[in-house]
């Protein structure tokens, strides 16, 4: 950043800080926790300023992708390590809670709701925009949500993951869900793969963070376009549209892939 963007992003934090703390509080429960998601999501703005619109629903947006990462990581951990950590190795009953998939209840509740109000006020600057089109088109002939038959080759796994993509179209967005009858935008990629046989990570942060990353000019379908400070992900599918699971009360789409949301934000690009 210049000196001039700098002192824009001095500025945001020390107008918008407490308000996004008060959100990490919201979401964490935790004041040290709250910190370090609020910590964590002020690098990444810095990161990205000078081309983030709107700075609020960035953080907003990149807080949500940290805690529901770390509320993965926990539910990934062994379960006699998760007793450990909570002090109930003696008590028989913790194992029955802490396997359930309500995990932290409280957290779920509050991260569910806040999503809810979100996805009216964020999700218009964050995933997908206000401006996401379906104009235009090649291949198969159709675009949005609606069903779209797969015709292209299926000889090579990323033919194969490009194939189960397809097949998807139409089905509703789900936080946390890979499939078979909705998904999350990471739980797509990833049972896409899958199905060729080919093991991802599951969250988009772990795959920026473990598949290799190639320029743009050698993307082919089936690879993988990162997006919004490493929340989000979509599968390029060819003639220059990705299929894309995009947020609560959306389904699964294929649009152009230089829809503008999408291009102002993208991260880079992942070829499993």
């Amino acid at each position: 950043m210049d000196k001039r963007q700098t002192r824009a992003f001095e500025g945001f934090a020390a107008e918008s800080g407490p308000e996004l703390l008060r959100i990490a509080m919201v979401l964490t429960s935790d004041p040290h926790t709250a910190e370090d998601v609020y910590q964590e999501t002020l690098q990444r703005l810095a990161a990205r300023w000078p081309r983030v619109d709107n700075p609020k629903a960035f953080c907003r947006r990149v807080m949500y992708n940290i805690v529901v990462d770390q509320i993965r990581a926990r539910a990934r951990r062994p379960r006699e390590l998760r007793l450990h950590d909570e002090g109930e190795r003696s008590d028989p009953r913790a194992a029955d809670r802490h396997d359930s998939v309500e995990l932290w209840p409280t957290l779920r509740t509050a991260l569910d709701s806040l999503t809810v109000q979100q996805q009216e006020q964020v999700n218009a600057s964050t995933v997908g925009g206000t401006d996401q089109t379906s104009t235009g088109d090649t291949g198969t002939g159709q675009t949005g949500t609606t069903p779209v038959s797969y015709t292209g080759p299926t000889t090579t796994q990323a033919d194969k993951a490009v194939a189960y993509a397809y097949a998807q179209i139409g089905k509703p967005y789900q936080w946390g869900a890979t499939g078979p009858d909705s998904f999350d935008c990471s739980g797509l990629v990833m049972a896409a793969w899958a199905s060729a046989g080919v093991d991802i990570p599951r969250d988009t942060y772990e795959q920026w963070a473990g598949l290799p990353h190639i320029p743009v000019s050698q993307m082919v379908p089936g690879d993988l376009i990162i997006y919004d400070g490493e929340g989000h992900v979509a599968m390029y599918v060819g003639d220059g549209y990705i299929i894309d699971a995009p947020h609560t009360g959306a389904d699964v789409e294929r649009i152009p892939y230089d829809t503008s949301w999408y291009v102002d934000n993208e991260d880079g690009v992942l070829q499993p």
